[in-house]
């Protein structure tokens, strides 16, 4: 049974009108920056990430305020979970899941991994969704460089071993750098992917996927390495199990 398109659709409705932890956007404390809305500072340094180059593609409610009812996106909940299918096997999709919020009112509600460098192909096919038919969704593409073999995951999620079952993770963002990826780095095998954006509405910012299910646990984890960094941000994500063995 495949879980993520009715957890998607459901979580991109009930999030936003609830103050409970449905499946929402993006973790936002403070004045922490949401993952669209960044710091673009980095973007014009002389570092340059190295390794694969794929595309993340980020779903975002236009208006963080005009949220769709639960009736309205049960209404197209098979359609987006055929469209999710469909994306894997025809459309280069990896990975692809709900961003999780317990408190903050970000418009980010989706983000996706393709096995792709082609930006506009990627988010064209987004595009083609019956949640963006709606009108209430944007899509914003960037170019992901990551060492992490992501095409492995697409071949797990493919065969059927990795699609069929989701889990928590917590992807962070923060500074594009050298020296941001050596300070990842020392948390060691618990980091499952870590990247770049290099254009696109990401640009200059790291993405970091670990292998940890609570955003708190996270900042923990990160404050032992990287001790009060306020450029990070923490995000809670639901993607396939598969990803748990691209390291």
């Amino acid at each position: 049974m495949r879980i993520f398109p009715a957890i998607f659709v459901t979580g991109l409705a009930l999030a936003a009108c609830s103050t409970s932890p449905e499946l929402s956007a993006s973790i936002e404390t403070g004045a922490e920056p949401s993952a669209v809305q960044v710091d673009m500072a980095a973007a014009g340094s002389a570092y340059s990430p190295e390794g694969q180059a794929y595309t993340v593609v980020a779903t975002s409610l236009i208006d963080a305020n005009e949220v769709p009812t639960s009736a309205e996106m049960t209404a197209i909940s098979s359609e987006q979970a055929a469209f999710v299918d469909w994306l894997h096997m025809n459309g280069s999709l990896v990975a692809a899941g709900p961003v999780v919020a317990p408190r903050g009112n970000s418009g980010v509600r989706q983000l996706m991994f393709f096995d792709t460098d082609d930006t506009a192909s990627a988010l064209e096919r987004c595009c083609e969704g019956p949640a963006s038919g709606t009108g209430l969704y944007r899509n914003d593409a960037s170019r992901f460089v990551t060492t992490t073999d992501l095409s492995m995951v697409r071949s797990a999620v493919m065969s059927g071993s990795g699609n069929a079952i989701r889990r928590p993770y917590v992807v962070v963002t923060g500074p594009s750098s050298l020296a941001m990826r050596a300070t990842l780095g020392k948390l060691g095998p618990m980091v499952l992917c870590q990247g770049d954006c290099v254009e696109g509405a990401l640009a200059g910012r790291s993405m970091t996927i670990l292998d940890c299910t609570d955003v708190e646990d996270a900042r923990m984890f990160m404050g032992e390495v990287c001790p009060d960094d306020e450029r990070m941000s923490y995000h809670a994500w639901i993607g396939p199990v598969a990803l748990s063995t691209a390291r």
